[in-house]
């Protein structure tokens, strides 16, 4: 049961509950009002406008350790709370990782309790408003069982498949569901970095690095630095998508070896611009070479 004050004496039972519910309903219009309410702390500018944003399409880089799984659970409850029969979905790359989202849901759940549930399983919540959330791993087949989610939420969605973003994306489709993909950096490949480099303004973007955390010390960060390096630091704490230590030939080099102004020898259209240093893989055919003197 939600948390509710002790009647007073001078109260009749049944004017007290009217009190109640309508503290209930005036809680409800202040997360419609401000859904960053929901937290149980003062939480931080970044946190503030990713709870508050109303964008169908959201991309959050975040550092390490900066509480970016918790945000996005209050996200995840807020839509089930305020929206009768929404569905939403946690993706994340393993069921262990899934698991530990969705027990930031059920926490917050239990200390807010705005609509009480009917069940709770170890990765599902069903309330009593017919909404229900569900954690998944990002597998693009078992996605695929699931028809007009209202939001997806894909976590560490650098290290998510390109096919589970293909599996998802026709999902919101019919009821103009929201999609949000949450991640710190791993390497200048993949369809996060593709997006997130991208100028396309179908989607927001929200960059919340460390060194602008209130709650993370400067002695804290300079510690981290220490002890792992600059490369690594800066892809963990400072948000930078770094080229694969493997890689042969660096991205821009790479990207200087392709000449948009010149026709291809043997036919297929000209690809004219890299968005984010990234090749359109819808154009063919598309031929690479490299000239080794």
């Amino acid at each position: 049961m939600p948390w509710r004050p002790r009647s007073p004496a001078c109260l009749s039972s049944l004017a007290w509950e009217g009190m109640v519910d309508a503290m209930d309903l005036s809680t409800e219009l202040s997360l419609k009002l401000d859904p960053s309410l929901i937290m149980d702390f003062q939480p931080d500018p970044w946190q503030r406008d990713l709870l508050r944003s109303q964008a169908t399409r959201l991309l959050l880089l975040c550092s390490r350790q900066l509480g970016k799984s918790t945000a996005v659970a209050c996200v995840a409850l807020n839509e089930a709370y305020l929206n009768d029969d929404a569905t939403v979905l946690l993706v994340s790359r393993s069921e262990r990782q899934a698991e530990l989202l969705f027990r930031k849901v059920s926490r917050f759940h239990k200390a807010v309790n705005l609509v009480q549930a009917t069940k709770e399983l170890a990765l599902s919540l069903e309330l009593t408003n017919g909404s229900e959330v569900v954690a998944l791993p990002g597998d693009a087949d078992t996605i695929r069982g699931f028809s007009a989610p209202r939001l997806i939420i894909i976590d560490e969605a650098s290290r998510v498949r390109d096919d589970v973003l293909a599996a998802v994306l026709p999902m919101l489709i019919a009821n103009k569901g929201r999609l949000l993909a949450l991640s710190t950096p791993c390497g200048m490949l993949g369809w996060f970095y593709e997006k997130w480099s991208s100028a396309d303004p179908a989607w927001q973007r929200i960059n919340a690095k460390a060194s602008e955390s209130p709650r993370i010390s400067a002695e804290a960060l300079a510690e981290q630095l220490a002890s792992l390096g600059s490369r690594l630091y800066a892809q963990e704490f400072d948000n930078q998508f770094l080229e694969s230590t493997g890689q042969c030939f660096a991205t821009d080099v790479i990207l200087a070896a392709f000449d948009c102004d010149d026709e291809p020898l043997f036919g297929g259209s000209v690809v004219r611009e890299f968005p984010g240093g990234v090749l359109d893989p819808e154009v063919q055919p598309l031929f690479e070479g490299v000239q080794v003197k």
